[in-house]
């Protein structure tokens, strides 16, 4: 008996130590970092949300005001067309209509009741949004509805930006070397 006990400890330490040598995979982590006028952003999964509904249309949002960053946005690439807008994070987050020529539903007044300053809201000027969609397919997602698991269509999504927005006053600002990985993203 005591052998026998003794040989269990013995194989099952070895197959303890003995693995295959692979490590687990870590867990996967979106990811959206970009320059803005030369200051680094990286914003942590919680503080931004991405969709892509469809072959060529995507949308990338900063989900949060309590981010480092100084400013919320919405920048959409529909087709060729790209729009967005960048403003204070104090500021209401404007719905943007990218379906309709990008038309944008702007609060009248700033926070504190004031008129809009037109420093404060900058629109997308020029640049471009490249993002590839890979491993496409079903995948359990929580459905509110009936609060349940489906299988869902998801991809996931990397890309590259460098796009340039304008302000009423003429001032330009620039987000570049943007780069985002998402994972799970609806289709």
């Amino acid at each position: 008996m005591k052998k026998a006990l003794c040989l269990l400890m013995v194989c099952s330490w070895v197959f303890q130590f003995c693995s295959s040598g692979e490590e687990p995979e870590p867990p996967k982590r979106n990811y959206l970092s970009f320059k803005m006028n030369g200051v680094v952003y990286t914003l942590r999964p919680d503080e931004f949300k991405g969709n892509s509904f469809a072959n060529n249309n995507f949308n990338i949002q900063n989900t949060t005001t309590v981010s480092a960053s100084p400013f919320q946005f919405d920048i959409r690439k529909v087709g060729s067309d790209i729009c967005g807008i960048i403003v204070p994070k104090n500021y209401q987050m404007p719905f943007v209509n990218s379906r309709e020529n990008c038309t944008f539903d702007l609060a009248a007044v700033a926070p504190d009741g004031s008129p809009l300053p037109p420093e404060k809201v900058y629109y997308y000027q020029s640049g471009n949004i490249t993002f590839t969609k890979t491993a496409c397919g079903p995948r359990p997602a929580f459905n509110i509805l009936c609060l349940c698991t489906q299988q869902t269509p998801m991809c996931d999504l990397s890309g590259t930006f460098e796009l340039t927005f304008r302000n009423g006053l003429n001032e330009t600002v620039t987000l570049s070397e943007g780069k985002i990985l998402m994972y799970d993203v609806f289709q």
